[in-house]
């Protein structure tokens, strides 16, 4: 048995994410074979709230009438749609999307990638947008 190491008057609450249209900046994608025995990918993600950043994921499959996600994810951070992509063409790319949460669910969900063109957002109750993602870096560019 272990005790646990935390004090429950540290807690600060639980603050409700407000659904709208945020920054997000990919991370990682990961190619794999899901449980249904399609092939596809979960595409890592951070989203900049206006006052912290939270990671959000998005599983998208290589089926043809599935294949529309992919292309929506390359029209919102503006890459070229096309065979043989390589996932470092997404690592560090940067839209916009609107999030909000699926019925009885608690986590914030990716519900549909905007243009990067600028596209409509008009029908989303829009959450007030966060700063510009920082800079991104990756784990081979720190010294230590």
């Amino acid at each position: 048995m272990a005790i646990l190491n935390f004090d429950p008057a540290d807690a600060s609450g639980k603050s409700q994410v407000a659904r709208g249209v945020y920054q997000y900046r990919v991370v990682h994608v990961e190619e794999r074979k899901f449980g249904t025995g399609k092939l596809g990918a979960t595409v890592h993600m951070d989203v900049f709230l206006p006052d912290r950043v939270i990671k959000v994921y998005e599983n998208v499959f290589y089926t043809p009438k599935a294949l529309w996600k992919i292309e929506e994810l390359c029209n919102s951070i503006g890459a070229n749609y096309r065979k043989g992509m390589d996932t470092k063409e997404f690592i560090g790319e940067s839209g916009q999307a609107f999030f909000g949460r699926k019925k009885n669910e608690k986590f914030l969900t990716l519900m549909e990638f905007i243009p990067k063109e600028g596209g409509d957002t008009a029908p989303h109750e829009e959450a007030p947008l966060a700063k510009e993602p920082p800079a991104f870096v990756t784990e081979e560019d720190v010294p230590f």
